[in-house]
């Protein structure tokens, strides 16, 4: 195979990964709406250090959810499940401890993993 028709092979594998990730992208936008809920995707999102320490990296992974924006006390919490009870406990349990209101908002599995990726 000539460096060239690697290069094309690359490409195409590239291009076929991004049509794979905008799909999910698509995806999730429609679930989130079909819930009526808000969709975000964090993949590049500038995360605040602070925010993410609202959970420690181990409830993150448990919970495949990721505190991504905090103004004030409203903090958006991004996850691929909103319903998860777990979750909503723990939110529930912090928003007492912290004097924080939570608001969960769907997100891809691709974005979680980012989110998970910067703790």
């Amino acid at each position: 195979m000539t460096d060239h028709d690697r290069n094309k092979k690359s490409l195409l594998e590239e291009t076929v990964s991004k049509t794979k990730q905008e799909q999910e992208e698509e995806e999730t936008a429609n679930k989130a709406k079909s819930m009526g809920l808000s969709y975000v995707n964090i993949v590049g999102f500038p995360v605040n250090a602070e925010t993410l320490s609202i959970f420690d990296a181990g409830k993150a992974r448990e919970l495949q959810s990721i505190p991504y924006l905090q103004v004030a006390d409203n903090v958006r919490v991004a996850t691929s499940d909103p319903k998860n009870e777990i979750l909503n406990s723990y939110l529930e349990e912090l928003k007492q401890k912290n004097k924080l209101k939570f608001t969960p908002v769907v997100a891809s599995r691709s974005s979680i993993n980012y989110g998970l990726s910067l703790y």
